[in-house]
């Protein structure tokens, strides 16, 4: 898998390409984004333990299982599902699963194909830091973003 690392038109994001499959980590105006450009349903993008995202998204479980609430449990047998937070219902939500394995963590993107607006070969995930179903798990994955950015181009860590 290969990792760009973008600054254009004042925003930084983060792309991982796996073969013809993209996947993008951004701030789209006051939220933050995972999304999957030409979306299929058979998409996987692998975060193995010699990508240098791998410790990040080791962070982002131990912020996810010290932040998931009892009654609505997002981490379940190590595989944390999100809905997203852009528009509407739940029912109409697109869908985000990240499953940590012994080696990895596997991120997948599932388009709802009940959704009333968007395009079909685009899977947004919203994560709302303004108002979220949890806001510190929202927060725990704008956080690794910073984290990634700042490493990547320097000044100190954000620490919660």
């Amino acid at each position: 898998m290969k990792i760009l690392y973008c600054f254009e038109n004042n925003k930084y994001t983060i792309k991982l390409l796996n073969s013809n499959d993209e996947m993008q980590m951004s701030f789209e105006g006051m939220d933050f984004y995972f999304t999957m450009f030409n979306y299929h349903n058979n998409n996987q993008f692998i975060i193995d333990k010699d990508n240098e995202l791998y410790i990040y998204f080791e962070h982002l479980f131990i912020d996810i299982k010290k932040n998931d609430k009892p009654y609505d449990k997002m981490l379940n047998d190590n595989q944390f599902v999100w809905l997203s937070e852009s528009y509407g219902e739940y029912k109409d939500a697109n869908k985000l699963s990240i499953t940590r394995t012994d080696e990895s963590f596997i991120i997948q993107f599932y388009n709802n194909s009940n959704k009333i607006f968007g395009n079909s070969k685009i899977c947004p995930i919203c994560f709302c830091l303004s108002g979220s179903k949890n806001q510190n798990i929202a927060n725990a994955f704008a956080i690794m973003f910073n984290n990634i950015i700042i490493e990547k181009y320097g000044s100190k860590k954000i620490i919660k």
